[in-house]
């Protein structure tokens, strides 16, 4: 493995025509290999430089032989894993794995239980049985994330509102505007309204997730800043009037509510968690926004951020599902959706 990483670098980092100089002396690629830590600080130890190299990575690439690494005794995890765990703790979105074929059987406890973990984790994964092929994976996963890096760069903090929609939005009053962002968020979600009868302002919809699974979900925005009261207050808590779909919950035999809520402007934890009602729940910012769960009533929201034209809305959708996929929370969102119309049925049978 020492070897597989000492000919990767230079291949990498310029010296070969993947990683060609950006400027005069400027590689395209700064790669770091556990080899390169060597002559570090003797109270910093194989693990610690390499957390702080995950801490600053924009791409971790992960050469599997099926082997946990080194530990003090067998039934510890190898540092290997130890990394990995810590890589996808972390930084998840950025792990991608590549096995090098064939991959160990060894029958160590910690290298069984290396393999065991691997083989449950929902992560990209390539395959290379030779260094030539291994050159090759290396080169697609190169050129795969830049891109996804590049038009992420370009995007995040670079979108303005000075000119066509999303000026267009800007110049309507408050009712308008949430006119036009739900009627966004809905287009670009898709979804199915199921909740013809119940007579509420925020409609009941079905929505298709990233694996197929659907979910009962409500549509709402705020057409400003949630610092201003009058646009705040144009959704208040909508998760009071939950119990109201119970009906059509059991019916059609969708999990749900979930909330969905574009904001115009930026939303921080401390702001969604205000909005749930209660500062014991699960919150989460990412590049889509935030994304608040309490773990007793099982109210889920989800905030988009700056959904400034329909084009924003498009973009914050898409990262709010490349997240439930990347992460694997979609799982838990379904099922605290069921446990959510469970408890909505019963709050309406009381009723």
């Amino acid at each position: 493995m020492e070897s597989i990483r000492w000919q990767g670098l230079p291949h990498i980092q310029g010296e070969e025509p993947v990683g060609r100089l950006v400027g005069r002396d400027q590689a395209l690629f700064d790669v770091w290999i556990h080899e390169l830590g060597v002559g570090a600080a003797a109270n910093s130890s194989t693990l610690e430089m390499s957390l702080r190299e995950i801490n600053r990575a924009d791409i971790i690439l992960v050469l599997y032989t099926g082997e946990a690494g080194s530990a003090h005794s067998d039934e510890e995890i190898g540092i290997c894993h130890a990394e990995l765990q810590v890589a996808l703790a972390r930084r998840n979105e950025l792990v991608v794995i590549v096995d090098l074929l064939p991959l160990s059987t060894s029958q160590v406890p910690r290298d069984i239980s290396f393999r065991s973990y691997v083989d449950r984790l929902e992560v990209p994964r390539m395959q290379a049985q030779d260094e030539s092929a291994l050159q090759q994976c290396v080169a697609e996963i190169l050129q795969e994330r830049t891109a996804v890096l590049v038009r992420r760069g370009g995007t995040v903090g670079a979108r303005k509102r000075d000119r066509g929609q999303a000026l267009d939005w800007s110049r309507l009053d408050l009712t308008a505007r949430q006119k036009e962002m739900c009627s966004a968020l809905i287009h670009n979600l898709p979804t199915e309204r199921i909740d013809e009868a119940s007579g509420q302002a925020s409609q009941l919809h079905l929505m298709k997730l990233p694996s197929g699974l659907e979910l009962a979900v409500r549509i709402e925005a705020i057409p400003a800043a949630l610092s201003v009261a009058a646009a705040r207050e144009r959704v208040g808590q909508p998760f009071m009037q939950d119990h109201l779909h119970a009906q059509v919950l059991e019916s059609r035999g969708v999990p749900g509510v979930v909330h969905l809520i574009a904001c115009h402007s930026g939303v921080t934890e401390t702001q969604a968690t205000r909005m749930l009602g209660t500062p014991d729940a699960m919150s989460v910012a990412s590049d889509f926004g935030v994304y608040v769960a309490d773990h007793v009533q099982k109210i889920q929201i989800v905030f988009l951020s700056q959904c400034g034209d329909e084009t924003a809305v498009a973009l914050a959708v898409r990262r709010f599902h490349e997240w439930l996929v990347q992460t694997g929370e979609e799982t838990r969102l379904v099922e605290r959706a069921k446990s959510r119309a469970r408890i909505l049925k019963a709050v309406a049978d009381e009723q």
